[in-house]
């Protein structure tokens, strides 16, 4: 197991075989359980994985797979929104031990029954705050120590630290915003304070080292002071996401700075720090509905969506009973339609003013998450010249740098994702390295309806008509001619169909109107269902709740995550 807190209601298994949810009680369902069974043979392997080697993109196509209208936080920030309301156990085994052997699907009631989710389902930031009710001792120490030790209100982070460059030599300081911090909590500031390194010595749960502790080649092991702190272990996986979780930590610090309430201000700290919580949770959920997702869906189908109240997933939830205090995840989202983004990875980014050509690797080499973080930094933080220049990374795309931007969303995946390293800190060997092999045999594992089963369930459950893509559509370009001659075309994997749609009808700059129905009415469907969320609160004046309503640090009314960046950085 990784180390990461979940809601209170989950416990953590460590066996491939323990079931972790009932068919009474589940964490994840299907929106179309009666679907028809995809083709499954030899012949669907051996197509499958002809598709995912085709889907690899060579490092000299042309700029035009870039994005012309989304600026490249948005593939990263619907990474943390992921980890924000799933973190599945029970898959690894499927994938990893099963993947090259013979297999077939599992039915789907029993992938219901042995998948659990250590999330609750809700925007509610966890990943950011820590558990609401952290399972040992040393969790809930840990979820402590995310607080400020003096200023209980506000969220830890740290300065980074003046340190030659490991690639480049001579340091290079990002200049920081006004407080000077730019780095997420790390171990090795807790170390000596909040925690000693000998009750971190005396650990011996497996999953709880694999966290803590990192192995050189020869097998040795040492503590990893750069191992982050913060609610969700995954949220450090790569850069992009560990400045992404900093952003929210700094406008949560930064709302109570700006705090207008004098009584709020001067009362417990507990009590600012729950007010600041709150209006966090508000601005970070209008983001994502009308930021991000309205980035990434059909207008008309989100609009659609949100007057009608997300009528897929309400009939889902009223089918599924999940956990108390739960809501529950629609496989064909989770495993399928919400993966769209891996087509948006970028092989190098425009960073900052130091690295404007920073290759996709370098992105995951500073983390504590690394077999080798950060290049072997003494200092268990973030190298100075390493902090996101947001300037380059939340504008709109400008086509004179093209690296700032995503790749369209189509059937390719950026070079780095053919060759996905094990996850060291898990002890995890991958079988199956191309990424896109293994989004497609995971919805074969995992027994997902076809593209086309989804588009007749939706019109049969809610009277939505899509159009599929034809034959000719499907087959289009060097990728989908794998598909000629095969039972793909008339029964294609989910994921592929959600990224060939987006190809063929919007040029890849948003998602077709299958994985927008799937993806918008998923998360507005969650939204609507969680009564403290911002679809269901209002103005004092009684009218639906806007940012307008909430906090506005140093007057910035916080729209989207450029205003989020705007308003916590202090730009």
């Amino acid at each position: 197991m990784m180390f990461q807190t979940g809601h209170g209601a989950k416990t953590t298994p460590t066996g491939p075989d323990v079931a972790v949810a009932t068919a009474q009680e589940q964490d994840f369902g299907y929106l179309f359980p009666e679907a028809a069974e995809s083709p499954h043979s030899d012949a669907v392997i051996a197509a499958l994985k002809d598709l995912a080697a085709k889907m690899v993109a060579q490092s000299s196509d042309p700029g035009s797979e870039d994005s012309l209208t989304q600026p490249a936080f948005m593939t990263y920030l619907g990474q943390f929104i992921d980890h924000d309301i799933t973190s599945q156990l029970n898959l690894g085994m499927a994938i990893d031990d099963n993947i090259e052997k013979p297999f077939t699907p599992i039915p789907r009631d029993e992938v219901v029954t042995n998948i659990a989710n250590q999330r609750t389902g809700q925007f509610d930031l966890d990943s950011v705050y820590g558990a609401k009710s952290p399972g040992t001792s040393l969790e809930q120490r840990l979820v402590a120590a995310m607080r400020h030790p003096t200023l209980r209100a506000k969220m830890l982070i740290q300065r980074p630290e003046d340190v030659s460059d490991p690639v480049l030599g001579n340091p290079a300081r990002v200049v920081p915003p006004l407080d000077g911090a730019n780095d997420i909590l790390r171990l090795g500031r807790l170390i000596g304070d909040s925690i000693t390194e000998e009750e971190i010595e005396a650990i011996t749960d497996d999953g709880l080292r694999a966290f803590f502790f990192k192995r050189d080649a020869d097998g040795n092991e040492s503590i990893n002071r750069h191992r982050a702190i913060l609610g969700d272990g995954r949220n450090d996986e790569n850069l992009f996401i560990a400045q992404i979780q900093l952003a929210w930590l700094r406008l949560h610090n930064r709302i109570v700075d700006t705090c207008p309430d004098p009584n709020l201000r001067n009362g417990p700290q507990d009590t600012l720090f729950g007010w600041a919580q709150d209006q966090t949770r508000s601005l970070y959920q209008w983001v994502v509905l009308h930021d991000w997702l309205k980035r990434v869906c059909d207008p008309d189908i989100f609009e659609h969506v949100l007057n009608n109240r997300a009528p897929l997933y309400a009939k889902f939830v009223q089918r599924v009973a999940p956990p108390a205090g739960t809501l529950p995840l629609p496989v064909e989202f989770s495993f399928g339609a919400f993966r769209f983004g891996h087509s948006m990875v970028r092989d190098a980014y425009d960073w900052n003013a130091r690295f404007d050509n920073a290759s996709f690797d370098l992105f995951f080499a500073f983390t504590g998450s690394h077999k080798n973080p950060m290049f072997g930094v003494t200092d268990a933080r973030l190298p100075s010249n390493w902090p996101a220049d947001w300037t380059r990374v939340v504008e709109d795309p400008d086509p004179s740098f093209p690296m700032r931007a995503t790749r369209r969303i189509d059937t390719r995946v950026a070079p780095p994702l053919s060759n996905l390293p094990d996850a060291a800190a898990a002890k995890v060997k991958l079988q199956i390295r191309n990424l896109a092999a293994r989004n497609l045999l995971r919805g074969q594992i995992f027994n997902l309806p076809s593209a086309q089963q989804c588009i007749a369930g939706i019109e049969e459950q809610v009277g939505y008509t899509i159009t599929p893509l034809s034959a000719d559509q499907l087959t289009s370009g060097e990728v989908g001619q794998t598909l000629v001659d095969t039972d793909l075309i008339t029964q294609t994997p989910l994921w592929f169909y959600t990224l060939k749609e987006a190809e063929v009808l919007t040029g890849g700059e948003k998602l077709g109107p299958l994985g927008s129905m799937l993806v918008a009415d998923t998360i507005v469907g969650l939204m609507l269902q969680d009564p403290n969320s911002v679809l269901n609160r209002t103005s004092d004046s009684g009218s639906p709740w806007t940012p307008n309503d909430g906090a506005k640090p140093d007057g910035i009314t916080v729209s989207t995550f450029k205003d989020v960046v705007r308003a916590g950085l202090l730009l």
